[in-house]
């Protein structure tokens, strides 16, 4: 687990830095090399005798925490490929079980159901989220979810692919408890986020007061900048997906020579380049520093 870690944690910094670097001539080649990236922190894990399902989780866990080009699109594309592959997984694994061996782990099946939906998930969630500001209904509906799926049924074939002799038939007791989360669990999520009052509509309209707000002319200013980056700016050069832009900012089109260009994480800023950028008016300052000073910086604040 110590080298799955480990290169999990160096490869999604590796990952982000080539992501953002590389230019290839198709955009689809970039989930291409997203799961040449996979394979290839799996293979190198398991080649060090490391875990390589931590490794991948951990590397695409850091991932999603930082800002990466074509982010939206790669995480659209692995978030279907991720069904596609539970979907599959599912129908190969019921392959594998004969309901008659399932009715004969029905009992020890039940019990460590029982155990982990009502007793070790809750205990561990409300433990690990004493920190966090979670109400006592939010904690509780984050304890019922926790459904068993595929990953718990791929690591019981191991046991499959083993000599060791063991009391139970592991493969079929943990496809049960699968099953048994799936449906209990799986079936009434939205009945107990209705009785715990978390149910949020996504169909709900806005109030009237709030549908028919106009925005002042001179108050859509304060929100538009338009300012030329200069010469000795520290961000001429850089990627836009490398600047770290205040919160809530958001550069609009960059006005270069005759051309206007719409920007992407990967658009390089240049001098002179005259931006067109939404902002606050809180942000104002902090923008308009970030373009036209050297070696700002963005973190902190400091010039």
């Amino acid at each position: 687990m110590i080298v799955g870690g480990i290169i999990g944690i160096g490869s999604s910094y590796l990952m982000r830095y080539v992501i953002n670097r590389i230019r290839l001539e198709y955009d689809g080649l970039y989930p291409v090399l997203s799961i040449a990236f996979v394979l290839s922190i799996y293979g190198l894990a398991t080649i060090l005798n490391g875990n390589g399902f931590l490794a991948i989780y951990l590397a695409g866990l850091l991932l999603g925490r930082h800002d990466f080009i074509h982010r939206n699109s790669l995480s659209s594309f692995h978030d279907g490929l991720a069904w596609l592959m539970q979907i599959t997984m599912f129908l190969v694994l019921g392959l594998q079980v004969f309901p008659s061996r399932l009715m004969s782990v029905a009992p020890e099946g039940l019990l460590t159901a029982a155990v982990l939906i009502f007793i070790a998930r809750p205990v561990s969630v409300f433990l690990l989220t004493i920190p966090t500001q979670l109400t006592t209904k939010e904690k509780t509906f984050i304890s019922w979810v926790g459904l068993r799926g595929a990953a718990p049924i791929i690591l019981a074939t191991f046991t499959k692919l083993s000599d060791v002799e063991l009391p139970l038939p592991i493969f079929e007791l943990v496809f049960f408890v699968v099953l048994v989360s799936v449906f209990l669990q799986g079936s009434t999520v939205t009945l107990i986020a209705k009785r715990l009052e978390l149910l949020v509509s996504g169909t709900e309209e806005l109030p009237h007061h709030v549908q028919h707000i106009e925005m002042p002319r001179a108050q859509l200013q304060d929100y538009l900048v338009q300012l030329s980056v200069s010469a000795d700016a520290g961000v001429v050069g850089e990627q836009i997906i490398d600047i770290d832009l205040p919160e809530d900012t958001l550069i609009v089109a960059i006005h270069r020579g005759s051309q206007v260009i719409i920007p992407r994480g990967g658009t390089i800023i240049k001098e002179d380049d005259e931006l067109l950028i939404l902002t606050d008016q809180q942000h104002h300052e902090r923008t308009h520093n970030l373009f036209t000073q050297v070696n700002y910086s963005n973190s902190s604040g400091v010039i």
